[in-house]
C-alpha cells in the first residue's frame, strides 16, 4: 500500500488544485468556450502589400504601424498608417550604443514622443524620441539606456507611467513579477502564481509565459497556454494592488521537478492584450498544444474577447481571418487587426460592443 500512497496524494492534490476556485474568481468565471460568439465584419486597410514576415508584436504609436517582426537587420518596420507607407526599419540590430539583440516594446509615454524598447538578452532597457514625422523617412533618435544590475532573465517588460517597470520573472521566485526601478534596479517582486508549485521546483516559468501590457500605473498579464488573466495597480515599491486575478478554465497540469500543462487537454489561450476605453481586449486561440502542433495554423487567434477592467467576460466574436496582433486608433474608435498574410483589416469598435452581454 506504501509504494501507492504518494501517487494518490499526488492526484489529489492536483484534483483539488485544478478544481479549486478563491471567491475572486468565481464571480469572474465565465464559460469561454461556450459563450455565443458573434463574426466580425471587416475592411482592409491597406491599399497595397506590407513587405513584411508576420510579426511577434504589432503596435500603434502615433500615426505609425510598428511591426515586431524577428528581422535579422531591426528590431521593427514601421508604416505610416495614412497610407501604410513603409517609413523604414527601427532600431538597428547589434551590441552597440542603442542597439539589440532581443528587442520587446515595453512602452511609451502619453504624448507618445517617448519609446521604451527592452533588450533581454542584455537586461538593458532603451529610451528612444520620436518627433513628429514630416517626411517619407522614419526619424528617431536615442535618448538614453540603462542596464540593469540584475542578471535575471525576463520574457517581458512593461513600464508604467510612474517610471517603475514590471517585468516578468523566468524562473526561481514565488511570484510573477519583478519590480524595477528608473534606474533598473530590482526594487521588489510581487503577483501571485497562477498554478501552486512548491518551493524547490520553481525552475522554469515556462508555462506561464504570456502576454503583458500597461495602462498608467496598472499592469495587465494573460497566459498563453491556458486561460489565466491578471491586473496589478503598482502606485509604489509598497503600494501595490491586485485588481483581479483568474484562471477561467480549469488548467490541467502535473509535475516532477517542473510544472508540466496537459498538452492534450490545455485550452491555449491569449495571444495579444490591448487596453482600449474601459476594456480589456484580447485575441484567444481556444485549442490545445496537440492540436496546435497538428495544425499550426491553430497557433494564430481567430478569436476575438473583451473583459471589463474587473476581469469580467462580456463579449466574443470571430475573425474570418486568423491573425493574433490587433491594436487602436488613436481614438480608441478603430481596431486594427494583424492578419497571418500579412495584411491589415479594420472594424469599428462601436460594431462589435453592441454586441456586448
Amino acid at each position: 500500500m506504501k509504494k501507492y500512497r504518494p501517487i494518490f496524494l499526488s492526484v489529489l492534490f492536483i484534483a483539488v488544485i485544478v478544481s479549486a476556485c478563491t471567491s475572486s474568481e468565481k464571480k469572474h468565471k465565465a464559460d469561454i468556450l461556450a459563450l455565443k460568439s458573434y463574426p466580425i465584419h471587416t475592411e482592409q486597410y491597406n491599399k497595397q502589400e506590407l513587405i513584411t514576415r508576420y510579426p511577434w508584436e504589432f503596435h500603434r504609436i502615433k500615426d505609425n504601424f510598428f511591426v515586431f517582426n524577428g528581422m535579422l537587420t531591426s528590431a521593427a518596420l514601421v508604416f505610416r498608417m495614412s497610407d501604410g507607407f513603409p517609413l523604414g526599419e527601427f532600431m538597428l540590430k547589434g551590441m552597440g550604443p542603442g542597439e539589440c539583440l532581443t528587442p520587446r516594446y515595453a512602452g511609451c509615454s502619453q504624448d507618445e514622443d517617448t519609446v521604451y524598447i527592452y533588450d533581454s538578452s542584455k537586461s538593458k532597457m532603451v529610451k528612444f524620441y520620436f518627433p513628429d514625422q514630416h517626411t517619407d523617412s522614419l526619424a528617431y533618435s536615442l535618448v538614453e539606456e540603462k542596464r540593469s544590475s540584475s542578471d535575471k532573465f525576463h520574457m517581458a517588460t512593461c513600464r508604467l507611467a510612474n517610471g517603475l517597470t514590471v517585468a516578468f520573472n523566468g524562473s526561481g521566485t514565488r511570484h510573477l513579477f519583478t519590480l524595477y526601478n528608473e534606474n533598473q534596479d530590482s526594487i521588489g517582486s510581487f503577483g501571485s502564481l497562477p498554478l501552486p508549485v512548491e518551493d524547490d521546483r520553481l525552475k522554469s516559468f515556462l508555462p506561464f509565459q504570456g502576454i503583458m501590457v500597461t495602462e498608467g500605473n496598472t499592469v495587465y498579464f494573460g497566459c498563453k497556454l491556458f486561460p489565466f488573466l491578471c491586473a496589478y495597480n503598482v502606485e509604489s515599491q509598497s503600494d501595490i494592488e491586485q485588481r483581479f486575478s483568474c484562471n477561467y478554465i480549469p488548467t490541467p497540469y502535473s509535475y516532477t521537478d517542473r510544472i508540466s500543462i496537459d498538452r492534450e487537454r490545455n485550452v491555449s489561450s491569449f495571444r495579444d492584450i490591448k487596453i482600449n476605453g474601459d476594456y480589456i481586449w484580447t485575441t484567444f486561440m481556444g485549442g490545445s498544444l496537440n492540436s496546435i502542433e497538428e495544425n499550426p495554423d491553430e497557433g494564430y487567434a481567430k478569436t476575438l474577447l473583451v473583459f471589463n477592467k474587473k476581469g469580467e467576460l462580456l463579449g466574443k466574436w470571430e475573425f474570418s481571418n486568423r491573425g493574433s496582433h490587433i491594436c487602436f486608433s488613436e481614438d480608441g474608435k478603430i481596431l486594427y487587426h494583424f492578419t497571418t498574410d500579412t495584411n491589415i483589416e479594420m472594424v469599428r469598435v462601436e460594431d462589435l460592443l453592441k454586441d456586448l452581454r
